[in-house]
């Protein structure tokens, strides 16, 4: 996943980024502009691989002003998610090096990038109920860590969900639904086994971006316990609500303006 906003006045907002070889294009994307926040939604490798890259290599060209991220600690992420923790580890070991430009959100939190507000929905806290779906299915829990938050430009409010999964969907439907409104949507995990389809109707997009390749966009539903998923079947989902519009990363880069 790696979306880049630009504002009027010239400036970048990176959103995780992807992973080291995606980091070409990311400069390509970014260009002259200077990079004035990199926003990190959770600790899994293709969400922010490239951001410890940058940070290894010191690239100037990509460094941001601040980095915003609300991560979960190292014996939480090797507890629920062991397989996903080496990520984690890996931040941890170039942490030392952005401190003086981290800021880590909580739920409610404002900020600006010059026309751009960005309203924070959900920052992890480690006393929220976050579980695995079920004993046997611990695959969840490090995607229902990620950073949910709107950025409202001049015409259009765009709702970013990372990873997020039902549980985290379910969370944020019964804080934020009277919230959720957005002409754009970051589709949760890639399209499939994100969040349910409460949310999306709560949200009522006109634009859907999904950031997966052609295959995944064309998957098959399948079980969750208690509940059907794939990406199909969210596509029927926002079939269902009219919605036209779908911006498939597996497609090439596209320009969307906010």
């Amino acid at each position: 996943m790696s979306l880049v906003l630009k504002t009027l006045s010239g400036s970048a907002v990176i959103i995780d980024g992807g992973r080291p070889e995606d980091l070409p294009l990311l400069r390509e994307l970014v260009g002259d502009s200077p990079v004035r926040a990199w926003i990190l939604t959770h600790p899994h490798v293709d969400h922010i691989a490239g951001f410890i890259e940058t940070v290894r290599q010191s690239d100037e060209s990509l460094m941001p002003e601040k980095v915003y991220y609300s991560f979960p600690s190292l014996s939480f992420m090797e507890k629920t998610e062991s397989a996903e923790a080496y990520t984690l580890r890996e931040f941890l070991e170039i942490e030392d090096r952005i401190r003086p430009i981290a800021v880590h959100p909580k739920d409610g939190d404002l900020f600006s990038v010059d026309e751009l507000t960005f309203r924070v929905l959900l920052a992890f806290e480690e006393d929220d109920p976050i579980v695995p779906l079920h004993p046997e299915d611990q695959n969840s829990t490090g995607n229902d860590t990620s950073l949910v938050f709107q950025v409202e430009g001049p015409h259009k409010k765009l709702l970013v969900l990372g990873d997020a999964g039902p549980l985290e969907g379910d969370r944020l439907f019964a804080r934020h639904w009277r919230d959720l409104k957005s002409d754009i949507v970051q589709m949760a995990h890639h399209g499939h086994g994100g969040v349910g389809a409460e949310v999306y109707i709560a949200v009522g997009p006109e634009t859907c971006l999904w950031c997966c390749p052609g295959w995944l966009y064309d998957e098959e539903p399948y079980v969750i316990p208690d509940r059907l998923y794939g990406t199909r079947m969210t596509r029927m989902w926002m079939a269902s609500l009219g919605v036209k519009n779908h911006i498939v990363s597996g497609d090439g880069t596209q320009k969307i303006p906010l």
